[in-house]
Formats: structure tokens, sequence, C-alpha cells
């Protein structure tokens, strides 16, 4: 779980970037070191209404329009990580979307040397 050892580290650091809001991740990818896939993990507790979309987390945030693409690193839907389409129409789009998102990850493997954002890169 990649975003809750960043989360952690986060807290060591000093206090919260501005460009990080609290927000509901719902599903978490678990990857092995070499960025195999493991599994989906679902955070969502069903118990309380806001437990519903799932657990709150720290993550970037990205004012997105309808025409704007810009991806939010390691905490983004499935059409910027994975590529999945919601509307079947808006695939060239949703492609670009996950290009985008894929060279982010790329870049920051790239300039941390991390081993957790080199297996992120190697899994998209």
């Amino acid at each position: 779980m990649l975003l809750q050892a960043l989360r952690e580290y986060g807290g060591r650091i000093g206090p919260t970037p501005s460009m990080y809001v609290e927000t509901a991740i719902r599903y978490v990818i678990d990857l092995d070191g070499n960025g195999r896939f493991l599994g989906l993990v679902d955070t969502a507790d069903p118990s309380t209404p806001a437990g519903r979309r799932g657990r709150r987390m720290l993550a970037p945030s990205a004012m997105r329009t309808a025409l704007s693409i810009r991806p939010k690193l390691l905490a983004d839907n499935g059409e910027y990580t994975l590529g999945v389409a919601r509307d079947v129409a808006k695939q060239a789009r949703v492609v670009q979307c996950r290009e985008a998102y894929r060279a982010v990850v790329e870049e920051c493997a790239r300039d941390s040397g991390h081993p957790a954002m080199a297996a992120v890169a190697a899994f998209l």
C-alpha cells in the first residue's frame, strides 16, 4: 500500500503540502516490489455514509475542467490510472489521460529513484 507508506513518510517530514487534500480513496492497487499486480483492495466501510466512498487519505489535488488533462500522482480514477473509460464514446480522451498519468509516474520514478515508484511505473 504505497499511499499508506507515503502518508506515513509525509507525517515525518512536516506539514501537508498545499497541493494535497484529504480525499476518499475507494480502491488501492496492491503491487509487489517489481510492479506485479497482487490484488485490488476495497477500502470502503459500508457501516457509515462517509465510509462508503472509501478511506480518507491525503492525496494530490488538481483542478480539472472538461478539456484539461491533469493526472493526480498515485491517486487518480480508473480512467487515468488504468485507461478504463466510463463512457466508451470517450475512449480516445481516456487514452490521452492514461498516457499523461503514466508519464507523470515515470517522471517521478526517474527523479525520485524510489523503488516503490519504479514498481508503479513497471506496473503501468
